[in-house]
């Protein structure tokens, strides 16, 4: 009987997918020696035996420029004394909590909250600036007309400062995108659970002339057990057409996590189970891909420090 060749067995450490050689985009925000490196991996998170992941996954903490409504009570227990004064929760968070950035909504231009004028809410913005050194990304408020003309007012007052800036989307880029180029920041481009669209975003604000390292992605985020099984598949897929070649898609990822937690109804079962909740959430798309995540309750980072 002739004799069958068999194929050695190789051990988990020998295979050396070609995805190793390629990468993801690393992006700084921030400067001096507070500023927050992302991106740069070879391989999926936490594989290290298949390549270079030279930096962890990092958190921030969400603030509003004006006292939020409908946060939950828990959230209220920690930022209740401050979160009137977006500077002194800004400087709460910078000093009380062990946060690697400060993620600013400005939301006091919002139609729901509006109570200042423009003018007031640019000078509140300069006062954070000069008051926090934490890498600082910054958001409008969600409403396209408004965050047209805010965010390259926003991009301007912080020249200097490499600020993450969002959101673009494939309908409002144009502005925000110029402004991040003119003043020297990054961008958040967002796109609705689709891999397809997400893609499409980043060619768009790439050929408007953004740098390839000033891009930061969005995916929108679903709660666990609210849509968080098909963020996390878009999520995933996107760090594998990254590290696979794809130069549109690999860049670094972004999670918003606590304004999706902290809205669902398990998180107001108890402050534990609000904790768990939004740490849950966060280290699950932290495993499909995320390079940053943003959450409200300080405790939580906890989970990830030293990682």
């Amino acid at each position: 009987m002739q004799k069958v060749e068999t194929i050695p067995r190789k051990k988990a450490g020998d295979f050396k997918p070609d995805y190793v050689k390629l990468g993801i985009e690393e992006v700084v925000i921030g400067t001096g020696d507070r500023q927050l490196k992302i991106g740069g991996e070879k391989a999926l998170p936490f594989l290290k035996e298949d390549g270079e992941l030279p930096h962890p996954f990092a958190a921030a903490l969400e603030i509003w420029d004006v006292q939020p409504q409908g946060w939950s009570p828990y959230l209220e227990e920690v930022y209740g004394q401050v979160w009137n004064d977006p500077v002194m929760w800004a400087e709460y968070v910078e000093k009380e909590t062990s946060a690697k950035a400060l993620f600013l909504r400005i939301m006091s231009l919002h139609p729901d909250y509006r109570r200042e004028r423009e003018e007031s809410t640019l000078t509140v913005f300069k006062h954070i600036l000069d008051k926090v050194n934490l890498p600082l990304i910054v958001t409008g408020t969600g409403i396209a007309e408004i965050d047209r003309i805010l965010m390259p007012k926003l991009a301007e007052a912080a020249e200097g400062r490499n600020l993450l800036l969002g959101n673009a989307t494939a309908e409002n880029y144009r502005e925000i995108t110029a402004a991040c180029m003119k003043y020297d920041h990054s961008l958040i481009t967002e796109s609705p659970i689709d891999i397809n669209i997400a893609k499409q975003v980043n060619i768009l604000v790439s050929d408007a002339g953004l740098k390839k390292d000033r891009i930061v992605m969005y995916a929108t985020t679903g709660s666990l057990g609210y849509g968080f099984e098909y963020a996390y598949s878009i999520m995933e897929k996107s760090r594998l057409f990254g590290l696979a070649g794809d130069t549109f898609m690999n860049k670094p990822q972004i999670a918003l996590i606590g304004q999706e937690t902290w809205r669902a109804k398990e998180s107001a079962v108890s402050r534990e189970t609000g904790i768990s909740w939004e740490i849950i959430t966060a280290l699950g798309y932290i495993h499909a891909g995320a390079d940053l995540v943003v959450l409200r309750h300080p405790r939580s980072l906890e989970v990830g420090e030293g990682n």
